[in-house]
């Protein structure tokens, strides 16, 4: 018995030992030391060019034949007499009727080109929530508001604004650069990225990396790190809707049968939610550990430094977060159900739309097969609604491009921890995967969880100063590539 002890004592004290150096060790992946936030003058004419086009209700509606194209071609000649050189010199090609391909020739053609990409439409806003009118662009000491400041003529602005800056000083890049703006990310791309993607493919451009939207400079967001946090996406979730469907015997009410339509639907459906995908750590929120750990206090700094032995804690505390959780697995939940026309009438047909997002690894014939699975009934049909997307592969953190974002960041946004990350949405950068290999998804925007929340909701704005942070980000960016 004392040898026992001794032996699980030893093994202890060696644990912990593991634990201590392994935690010593861990240490920041950031390019330079943390400091104060930079301070930089407001640009008034830039803060009226991105109120202006907030104004221009370039709205995509889910309907297309509600989509009214005047206005997106009122953006275009809004942005081609606001910014005349850059129009000049950079000769954009109208894609597909609205969106923007402009070409920017380097000096050094050895060097591989850069995609920088933002999108010109915004969604629909309901006016009755909002303080200031969802299109009316009002500014005021702090903020400028309205549908689009963020999401996403925030970043069209600040590119255009930081090109046509370098253009006034004869600024020539490096590399070639690519800006495209697209028309329809928010109703899926098909019609503006997919084309411009295939331009690009058409003449045979393999970019060293895509820039889109996506992260952020999250402020106050980030559990146990205490500065700002700029989260690069290194990878995004796929998409998959699945429609289950049941028919059978309906009629009156007041005899039902053993199991209606809609009860075998009800079970079929608690399966399904009872049932969670498993949980898997991805490569890129290996990476955000590795990333943001050294930067937290004891013990999430240990957590984080041995995941070999700790990796079930922090997936339990992962699962308790709706939005972390959907950072572990892949997800699926219940959007829609339709069937029944009176409440004393059985429905003889019933329906439910399921919606996934695929965690990097997982496809969407894999969540069929568990799917089909899990039901086990014949009764009901499984079909795919919509379109498919796979998840992304997973863009490295070791190459150039990223090391260029990392160095751009640190210098704009001293203050904040950059992170590579996983982003359980999607945006236009899938439609750029036969272009580059990879593929970073970042907005140099900082945002605390209110700014973030009224992107596709109330009350969207961006702050005038943080405004003026992403222009100096993307003017920085061009001139060290």
């Amino acid at each position: 018995m004392k040898n026992i002890l001794l032996f699980l004592l030893s093994l202890i004290i060696l644990l912990l030992l593991v634990i201590s150096i392994n935690t010593l060790r861990f240490s920041t992946k950031q390019l330079a030391p943390l400091s104060e936030r930079n301070k930089f003058e407001v640009d008034s004419f830039a803060v009226n060019h991105l109120s202006t086009a907030i104004r221009i209700r370039t709205i995509s509606y889910d309907d297309t034949s509600l989509i009214n194209y005047f206005l997106f071609d009122s953006l275009n000649f809004f942005l081609r007499i606001t910014y005349p050189l850059t129009f000049k010199k950079l000769n954009p090609q109208i894609i597909n009727g609205h969106s923007l391909l402009f070409h920017w020739k380097g000096s050094d053609t050895d060097k591989e080109p850069i995609i920088m990409y933002a999108h010109l439409d915004v969604v629909p806003a309901d006016s009755s929530n909002w303080q200031n009118a969802p299109f009316s662009g009002t500014i005021d000491t702090e903020f400028i508001y309205g549908r689009g400041a963020i999401d996403d003529k925030g970043s069209v602005i600040a590119i255009l604004e930081s090109i046509e800056k370098l253009l006034i000083k004869n600024f020539l890049p490096k590399r070639d650069i690519y800006i495209a703006f697209g028309h329809d990310e928010e109703i899926g791309g098909k019609n503006g990225a997919n084309f411009i993607a295939s331009e690009l493919k058409k003449r045979g451009v393999k970019a060293e990396f895509l820039l889109d939207e996506g992260g952020l400079i999250a402020v106050d967001m980030v559990p146990f790190v205490k500065n700002p946090v700029a989260l690069v996406f290194t990878s995004e979730k796929g998409y998959l809707t699945l429609e289950l469907k049941v028919k059978g015997n309906g009629g009156h009410s007041s005899f039902p049968p053993v199991d209606s339509p809609v009860e075998i639907l009800s079970a079929a459906i608690q399966k399904i939610h009872n049932s969670p995908f498993e949980k898997r750590m991805t490569e890129s929120v290996s990476d955000f550990m590795d990333y943001a750990g050294p930067e937290m206090k004891f013990p999430f700094k240990s957590l984080f430094a041995n995941r070999w032995i700790f990796s079930p804690v922090i997936f339990n505390e992962y699962e308790k977060i709706p939005s972390a959780n959907a950072m572990i697995r892949t997800t699926g939940v219940t959007t829609i159900i339709n069937g029944g026309t009176k409440e004393n009438v059985i429905p003889s047909e019933v329906n439910a739309k399921i919606n996934f997002r695929l965690l990097p690894g997982d496809s969407s014939v894999s969540v069929i097969r568990k799917v089909k699975e899990l039901i086990g009934d014949e009764r009901i049909s499984i079909s795919i609604i919509g379109l498919v997307e796979e998840a992304s592969k997973v863009s490295s953190v070791k190459s150039g491009g990223f090391t260029l974002l990392s160095t751009a960041i640190n210098k704009i946004f001293p203050d904040a921890v950059v992170a590579p990350s996983l982003l359980i949405a999607q945006t236009d950068s899938r439609h750029f995967k036969n272009v580059t290999e990879n593929i970073y998804r970042f907005m140099p925007v900082r945002m605390d969880d209110k700014i973030l929340d009224s992107m596709h909701g109330n009350n969207e704005k961006i702050g005038i100063h943080e405004f003026m942070e992403s222009i100096a980000f993307y003017k920085l960016l061009i001139e060290s590539l």
